[in-house]
């Protein structure tokens, strides 16, 4: 940051840290390490942190509440109400997501903080992940893009919906040559139709075999109530993904036909990078 002002000039730098050493609770200025209360009662919990030593720019929505021992409720910033008598705890961890609608105990939380640190996936906004959104089969494509480092990609034309400058040709071009994704049969893409959990099995599965990764493993799809309307092209990525245990089922349904929400999709990334250690 370079300041100017009053004819002097200078430069100022801006450290950003994500796992300070030391958080502190405050409460009408205090600090304060318990708290003994009674139930009804309401207090409000200030936080900071410091980092070698020194003090921190922080902000209460910088931080995750929860409370344990069922003896009170406690918001997102940090107010505190005791429901009953007992001894609980307090846990406050460093908000390492800047989504607004991802939440510390959500199912999908540490999935999305996963595929958001390690660049494969961003929000929709600034503030926003969208987890109950859809994902296009352009968007699974653009990730897998995005992890190979986007490499050149030469314009082909290829297919009839996907012109020269959308924001994912290079994407679509780059997979399509490589043999990941195919197009409809008709000479389309269908870059922005919803991508169903069996499409996205055989994006990775097609991007293990490119990858070099183990795809001879494979698992018993007739095991779920729904496996048999997995489609005869899909039946071999769709074997290998729950062998391997890329796709997971749920309630004894695989739901190949299925949308894939971005929660999910964040979910079976950090499955595939966590069993190939990608």
């Amino acid at each position: 940051v370079t300041l100017r002002g009053g004819g002097k000039s200078g430069t100022a730098s801006i450290q950003v840290v994500a796992n300070p050493d030391t958080l502190v609770a405050r409460e009408d200025g205090k600090v304060i390490t318990s708290l003994t209360t009674e139930a009804g009662e309401t207090h409000k919990l200030v936080m900071s942190a410091a980092y070698n030593h020194m003090s921190l720019i922080s902000q209460n929505s910088c931080f995750t509440f929860s409370v344990t021992g069922d003896i009170g409720t406690i918001t997102s910033d940090g107010v505190f109400t005791a429901v009953k008598d007992g001894t609980g705890a307090i846990p406050v961890t460093v908000q390492s997501l800047p989504f607004t609608d991802v939440a510390a105990g959500a199912w999908y939380y540490e999935a999305v903080e996963y595929v958001y640190e390690n660049g494969l996936m961003q929000g929709t906004a600034p503030t926003v992940f969208q987890p109950g959104g859809t994902t296009t089969r352009a968007m699974i494509v653009q990730i897998l893009y995005n992890k190979e480092g986007k490499p050149d990609a030469a314009y082909s034309g290829a297919y009839t919906d996907v012109a020269e400058d959308k924001w994912y040709t290079p994407a679509v071009e780059w997979a399509s040559g490589e043999g990941i994704v195919s197009g409809n049969g008709n000479g389309t893409f269908a870059p922005n139709d919803s991508v169903t959990r069996e499409q996205m099995a055989i994006m990775l599965y097609n991007y293990a075999a490119y990858a070099g990764y183990d795809t001879s493993i494979r698992g018993d799809v007739s095991v779920f109530s729904d496996g048999a309307s997995v489609h005869d092209w899909a039946a071999e990525a769709m074997s290998w993904a729950v062998g391997v245990g890329v796709l997971r089922g749920s309630n004894d349904k695989l739901n190949p036909l299925g949308t894939a929400t971005r929660a999910e999709v964040a979910q079976v990334l950090t499955n595939f990078e966590t069993i190939f250690g990608a």
